[in-house]
């Protein structure tokens, strides 16, 4: 899922978008609901709304938490890094 800020200006039907970064990116384990990723991420271009996130390569992030959860769904484990490193790889 992502998410992102941003706002609209113009005449309706002819809107001009602009996007606030930076966009938020989450995902949990694709078969288990105990491992949650988020990254924050830098868009290189900001003059439209986001539609696509091929874009937000690792070298854009500038946020990155991995939470791990009990089986009540309660953070046992959060790790996040600030400076995100480029050889650290992202689960989906």
């Amino acid at each position: 899922m992502a998410t992102a800020r941003g706002y609209a200006t113009g005449a309706a039907g002819s809107y001009s978008y602009t996007l606030v970064n930076p966009v938020s990116l989450r995902t949990q384990c694709g078969t288990c609901s105990d491992r949650e990723e988020q990254v924050e991420a830098v868009c290189p271009t900001t003059n439209d709304r986001l539609t696509d996130l091929s874009g937000l390569t690792q070298s854009t992030w500038c946020r990155w938490t991995s939470t791990i959860k009990d089986a009540a769904g309660q953070p046992v484990y959060v790790r996040t890094y600030v400076s995100v490193p480029q050889t650290a790889s992202w689960r989906v």
